[in-house]
């Protein structure tokens, strides 16, 4: 029997968004590594990263070595990944990203190494920064422009911000910028002053439906030429009011269906009702359009209005490949799809102004990783959620930290797995998961055993018997745990989430009162890999975290001590012909009651 075979590669050739990248093994090079991923106790974020020393004496990892075999390929955050061979079976220990390779020498410089820190997926999008709220969800719905309308002062250019679209190139005149059309919003906004002139570009479509959303405040004079072609009817929009003595205030939407000849066809306008879009106001409009039937859907600030149609014969000017906002008016986070926006949808982007988006933490999980690129195939989100959350993050904040932070308001557990999936789990998981609730590893003597050094005491440290949540909207709630309190003292914290009503935060606070308020033996961080018994190896490597373990003590008086714990962490030392594990838990969550998967007077009872 032997310890397991430890693997190391390195994938030189792809970058840190790749899911499946080609790996180069490099494990002849390895002197030596370590691994410790996991939390230090039940409150701390989860944390993984590896330090693996790489023998460099031909210089084949230096960066400084224009004749190595990895020249220019030895760059940050190419991606690394540890294994353990046990029997025929390999295991995944760790996968993350490499800080640096810093070539070091010594020996005059005969010898040589390489110390590479590394660290996992949640380290890595802590590098990055959350975007403004709006601009998340509006790229969630995808559309094929967006326009934010926050270009420098004086410029003749509109850019598409997703950058697959051509720019909007003004005409004759420039535009100024003046502030945002509401304090959330994010940049400046365009004020266009009506003279004839459009902006112009190439944005024929060729679907039977589209959707058109944009922030406006009138302020005088608006007529606008054709806003976009789709499948050869020419759209534009009218922002009331048309004349300069028109006080009707309303939105009025015009749709051409007829020849490439300017001025020919028929003229179809769709208004709103007469001060539905008041002058010198910041409004959300949102327009939805299907050619079937000409089916017109008109939103002002999220509401659906109530049209009445008309035609006219004369054509309002310009052609049929133009996209206009021609007028005396304010404009602001320009949109354009070639779909039809739900009133979801709709409502999402009017509330996006104010930092506000019902969901599930789940899809806000799904929708804070979509603006990134990491990769999906290395995401791992419940589809079970209990928690809803409204707020998110004006924009600018760490995009880890705000991740922790609807992790909060679910209760779940959010870390970077072994094979480095990003994880993402309901506040459930720990009691309905399998390996959650049924002992994976036996600590023991009799089973797999471990060094005799570990001391066990009760400890009032990781008491949290009074919990005051947060919730959206600048409120709080406080749940304690009164006979936790009486028996052992006050431990107050807090929990800030972005929870959607005060009763998920009352529930969420009652929770964690009655599980933090617990009293529970704890038991030292133990080496469990002290033999090559390929058995047991077999079965601590595949130990993942927050799966459950049992441990046996023998004082040398007395009777047995055991206990279950879940893995809270887990640490791999790795030299050449040897590796040590060592694995810490908690009982906190393996001594409940769990309804539907527990017996009566079976080992799962709270303690």
């Amino acid at each position: 029997m032997a310890f397991p075979t430890p693997k190391v590669y390195i994938a030189f050739d792809d970058g840190p968004y790749v899911a499946s990248p080609t790996w180069t093994d490099v494990s002849s090079y390895v002197f030596s590594a370590n691994v410790n991923r996991g939390r230090a106790n039940d409150y701390a974020n989860v944390v993984g990263t590896a330090f693996v020393v790489l023998n460099n004496d031909s210089r084949i990892f230096d960066p400084w070595n224009t004749s190595g075999t990895y020249y220019g390929k030895l760059l940050p955050r190419r991606q690394i990944k540890i294994e353990g061979v046990s029997g025929a079976t390999t295991y995944p220990v760790f996968r993350g990203y490499i800080a640096a390779f810093p070539a070091q020498f010594a020996n005059a410089g005969k010898s040589g190494t390489v110390s590479l820190q590394c660290f996992d997926a949640l380290a890595l999008l802590a590098q990055e920064q959350m975007p403004e709220a709006l601009d998340l969800f509006t790229r969630s719905l995808n559309p094929f422009a967006y326009y934010k309308l926050n270009d420098p002062q004086g410029s003749t250019l509109f850019t598409d911000s997703i950058g697959g679209n051509s720019m909007l190139a003004s005409g004759v005149y420039t535009f100024n910028s003046r502030p945002p059309l509401s304090a959330n919003l994010i940049g400046t906004s365009a004020f266009l002053p009506h003279s004839g002139a459009f902006i112009n570009t190439s944005q024929t479509k060729t679907s039977t439906q589209a959707s058109i959303a944009f922030w406006v405040s009138p302020q005088g004079v608006i007529q606008t030429g054709p806003f976009f072609t789709l499948g050869g009817i020419a759209i534009s929009v009218d922002v009331s009011p048309v004349g300069a003595t028109d006080p009707e205030q309303r939105l009025q939407v015009e749709f051409w269906n007829g020849t490439a000849t300017v001025g020919t066809g028929t003229i179809y306008v769709v208004k709103t009702p007469v001060n539905s879009l008041p002058r010198n106001q910041a409004n959300h409009v949102a327009i939805t359009f299907d050619q079937t039937g000409i089916a017109w859907k008109i939103y002002i600030n999220g509401i659906l209005q109530t049209t009445t149609n008309t035609t006219r014969s004369d054509f309002i000017g310009g052609t049929t490949t133009q996209l206009s906002l021609d007028s005396t008016a304010q404009y602001q986070e320009l949109s354009l799809y070639d779909d039809i926006l739900t009133q979801a949808e709709v409502t999402g982007l009017f509330n996006g102004a104010s930092n506000v988006y019902v969901e599930t933490t789940a899809a806000r999980v799904a929708r804070i990783l979509d603006y990134t690129s990491f990769p999906s195939a290395l995401e791992s989100i419940t589809t079970t959620p209990v928690a809803t959350v409204s707020n998110i993050s004006l924009g600018g904040e760490n995009l880890a930290a705000e991740l922790a932070l609807v992790n909060n308001a679910e209760g779940g557990l959010l870390y970077s797995s072994r094979n480095g999936t990003l994880t993402f789990t309901d506040r459930n998981y720990v009691y309905s998961n399998t390996k959650s609730n049924t002992s994976q590893a036996t600590f023991a003597s009799a089973s797999i055993p471990y060094e005799p050094q570990v001391s066990l005491q009760y400890s009032g440290d990781q008491i949290r018997n009074v919990y005051q949540v947060s919730y959206s909207g600048g409120g709080n709630v406080t749940a304690t745990n009164t006979a936790s309190v009486t028996a052992y003292g006050r431990n107050a914290t807090t929990l800030e989430t972005q929870l959607s009503t005060v009763a998920q935060a009352t529930t969420l606070a009652a929770y964690e009162a009655a599980v933090g308020g617990q009293l529970l033996s704890t038991i030292s961080p133990v080496s469990v890999g002290v033999t090559a018994a390929t058995s047991d190896w077999s079965t601590l490597l595949g130990l993942e975290l927050f799966e459950r373990y049992a441990i046996t003590v023998n004082p040398s008086t007395g009777s047995s001590f055991s206990q279950t714990q879940l893995v809270n962490q887990i640490s791999h030392n790795i030299v050449p012909g040897q590796w040590k594990m060592r694995v810490d838990g908690s009982a906190r969550y393996s001594s409940w009651f769990i309804i539907n998967s527990s017996l009566l007077g079976g080992t799962d009872l709270l303690q």
